[in-house]
């Protein structure tokens, strides 16, 4: 999909189409996050992409026919916050090229019977070997600043890792942060360090998800 003449183009195996405002469903699991915050929502959510000219005129729709709901303004750092007490991956961050679905706790989402794919063989190697690296969640003994992210973590003075992402969450009232550290490291109850603004800071490696880990909320 690309943006031309004003349009959107988008392409497909039937023939190309063209439209002024795309809608998708990339926003599907909304309700499922509600949900762990005790909202049902009345609508099945959805994302929209149109041209800028539309942003002001849509945005005040929106709002004025959900005000019946309770809508209101869900900002980027809210969702951020629920993610990370879910223990949810962000891709570029938790999830990258640079480590295997296996390091980032993605096992289930691999697929090793379907056939060969590019990679398979590297991942079985890596599952019968076991990994070096595991994504491990820790929580951070805080008050005053959170992580963001490329923060080092130490053991004993010398560093073994950084920070994939991290930040506050409200719901918990803990500051979380998510590395990717070696195997030794790992283990639940493990006590290392993080440097946040030139200070070491103590972290606790945890069991994830720290929130709702039955996903009772979540499935309802």
């Amino acid at each position: 999909m690309e943006h031309v003449d004003g349009q959107w183009l988008i392409k497909t195996d039937k023939g190309d189409i063209r439209t002024d405002i795309v809608v998708n469903a990339a926003g599907q699991w909304s309700r499922q996050l509600g949900r762990m915050v005790g909202l049902e929502l009345p609508i099945i959510p959805l994302e929209h992409h149109h041209p800028m000219e539309y942003q002001r005129g849509l945005y005040d729709l929106l709002m004025a026919e959900g005000e019946q709901y309770g809508m209101v303004d869900w900002g980027y750092r809210a969702l951020d916050s629920m993610r990370l007490e879910k223990a949810y991956r962000l891709w570029g961050a938790d999830m990258s090229a640079d480590w295997t679905p296996l390091q980032a706790g993605m096992e289930r989402f691999v697929d090793f019977d379907k056939g060969d794919f590019i990679g398979r063989e590297a991942l079985l190697k890596e599952r019968a070997a076991g990994s070096t690296h595991t994504l491990a969640c820790m929580v951070v003994d805080v008050a005053d600043a959170d992580v963001h992210g490329f923060e080092p973590v130490f053991s004993d003075g010398e560093p073994i890792a950084y920070v994939a992402s991290g930040g506050y969450g409200h719901t918990l009232e803990k500051s979380i942060a998510f590395s990717y550290l070696p195997i030794q490291y790992a283990a639940p109850g493990t006590v290392l360090d993080i440097g946040i603004l030139g200070e070491r800071r103590s972290v606790e490696v945890v069991e994830t998800p720290l929130y709702d880990p039955n996903s009772e909320k979540l499935l309802g």
